[in-house]
């Protein structure tokens, strides 16, 4: 059977929707009732992500996305002290998506995390000169 281009696109339309409402539900759910909301979402993940890592790694891209867009227009600001700058940027990102950094709470330690981790400490201190706590401890609780 042949796929046309438009049926792609609207495939992966129907993905990134899908996955949407998966992560949003599924964060809603950790925050509420902590690791335990996972287990019972854990064929539904599977089922859309394969694993339970890509779906980690969807989670901490949205946050890390966060932390970069808020960042960038911090740098374009920049006051006298880049250090307050940066635990601002932090602090917002994690209100601004609290449920997302509750399932990387809940998942901190998990070997598909550390490389994504690694890489925002490195961005955000070469955009900076500030090396910032690791992620999981800087975000509000």
């Amino acid at each position: 059977m042949y796929v046309t281009d438009r049926e792609k696109v609207m495939g992966g339309w129907d993905q990134f929707h899908r996955r949407h409402r998966l992560v949003h539900a599924v964060a809603s759910a950790v925050e509420q009732r902590g690791n335990e909301a996972l287990t019972s979402w854990e064929c539904e993940i599977v089922a859309e992500y394969g694993e339970l890592a890509a779906f980690l790694l969807d989670v901490q891209r949205r946050c890390h996305e966060a932390v970069y867009a808020r960042l960038d227009l911090a740098l374009e600001e920049a006051s006298e002290n880049p250090e307050r700058d940066v635990r601002r940027v932090l602090a917002e990102a994690g209100r601004a998506h609290r449920p997302l950094w509750a399932v990387l709470r809940a998942c901190a330690g998990h070997p598909a995390l550390e490389a994504g981790e690694a890489r925002l400490r490195r961005s955000v201190f070469a955009a900076t000169g500030v090396d910032p706590a690791p992620p999981r401890r800087a975000q509000p609780v």
